[in-house]
């Protein structure tokens, strides 16, 4: 596959995965699991026996959940539309995230 092949899959990818989730945005928005120990669970990331060092954040969670929208997705298809709904996101709507992710650094934080 070329290079220009490959980059017209992914701008495919993208408008299909934006498309499936802006016509059920509940899959996103609000914030899907409420549960700090559920999230904690989900995210492999966290859970390492050598977890990164670095924070999670707001955006980092909704890709997530944009992740489980699109498993067999290209990861640039899906961080193109992780950044589309994060930007067009309502403020309400990051807080939700921003505070989960606190929440999550504070508990990850405790561990180590």
């Amino acid at each position: 596959m070329d290079v220009i092949e490959r980059r017209r899959m992914i701008i495919q990818q993208c408008e299909l995965l934006l498309n499936v989730i802006l016509a059920n945005r509940t899959v996103v928005f609000p914030l899907p699991i409420r549960s700090v120990d559920d999230m904690m669970r989900r995210l492999s990331y966290v859970n390492r026996r050598n977890p990164r060092n670095r924070s999670v954040t707001g955006r980092g969670i909704l890709k997530y959940f944009v992740t489980t929208q699109g498993r067999n997705f290209h990861p640039l298809a899906i961080g193109l539309v992780t950044n589309s709904l994060w930007e067009d996101a309502l403020s309400h709507e990051k807080a939700e995230y921003v505070i989960m992710s606190k929440d999550l650094n504070r508990r990850i934080n405790r561990f180590r």
